[in-house]
């Protein structure tokens, strides 16, 4: 794969690939967004700003990525809860729940979210910004290719991300995504609308996890406040089921010690872990050589404010 190296603008689409913290970071930005990617932690989407409103959407905890000269000794569940940055993970091939599966350990997540990946622009021109990054797992014979964009004057953020099995015996992975949501967008008054069309408050101390049914696809958090909302579009057959991850000043001792303001929409195959999934028939199974693709559509759009 080719890629390039646009010339320099500071209008229409635009890219840039720079460091910070000491981890390679590449940025897409348009007239209305600006999404930021670590390369070198999982291709996490660490900021998603809607730049009218000078919003971040995502959410940001309060030691930022850290370094990545960070030592972090034997944990329960990995490494994840101590890097985790806030932002939008893949979770692959383990959903939030450590588990064991085929010999091999998972911790919170799986390892996608952990591993520096490869990769660059491939497309750098002010109508459109495409980015192509890769890895290689470690515990399973799994590869990933993840493409995303933006076009001049619009308000989505387009992944296409593709699975496969370098193996030879087949492989049952456990695949979604979780987007974060934070303060500033979140605040008391906000909504979240369900794949079934309900809706809930944002703003009541809670800490829950709820699983539902992924319905067409289609999930959203609105701030009225503010004019704002993020919906999310999947492939429900897929990821049929929407974990709903709620955590607002509540959940005591570590990790969250009644101080995080969370809303995350989680399209995935299954819930809890690899190994449970598994059990029950519905990991995602693919045979040697076999790839699968999907894509997510996150829009943010600007109404009248309430």
């Amino acid at each position: 794969m080719e890629f390039m190296l646009g010339r320099h603008r500071n209008h229409g689409c635009r890219g840039r690939d720079f460091t910070w913290q000491g981890f390679r970071c590449l940025s897409l930005e348009n007239e209305i967004l600006r999404v930021v990617l670590c390369v070198d932690k999982g291709c996490d989407i660490l900021e998603l700003t809607h730049k009218p409103s000078d919003t971040e959407l995502l959410y940001q905890a309060p030691y930022g990525l850290g370094s990545p000269h960070d030592r972090h000794g034997p944990v329960g569940g990995g490494p994840f809860r101590d890097r985790f940055a806030g932002g939008w993970f893949l979770m692959l091939p383990n959903g939030p729940e450590p588990c064991t599966h085929k010999g091999a350990d998972y911790g919170h997540h799986g390892e996608a979210s952990q591993l520096a990946w490869m990769g660059g622009f491939t497309a750098d021109c002010p109508e459109r910004i495409e980015a192509v990054l890769s890895v290689r797992l470690r515990r399973m014979p799994l590869w990933v290719e993840r493409r995303i964009s933006l076009t001049r004057g619009s308000g989505q953020l387009v992944i296409e991300e593709v699975i496969g099995n370098e193996g030879d015996e087949p492989l049952e992975v456990l695949w979604g995504h979780h987007p974060c949501l934070g303060e500033p967008f979140l605040e008391p008054g906000c909504m979240v609308r369900l794949p079934d069309g309900r809706q809930m408050p944002v703003g009541e101390e809670i800490s829950d996890f709820q699983i539902s049914d992924s319905g067409a696809g289609r999930a959203a958090v609105s701030n009225p406040h503010l004019g704002l909302e993020f919906a999310l579009d999947w492939d429900a057959a897929l990821f049929p089921v929407m974990g709903l991850w709620r955590v607002w000043d509540a959940g005591e001792g570590y990790p969250n010690y009644r101080s995080r303001r969370i809303i995350a929409l989680e399209p995935a195959v299954d819930f809890p872990s690899l190994s449970q999934a598994a059990e029950r028939g519905r990991a995602l199974r693919l045979a040697p050589g076999e790839q699968r693709g999907t894509q997510l559509t996150a829009t943010v759009s600007q109404k009248l404010k309430g």
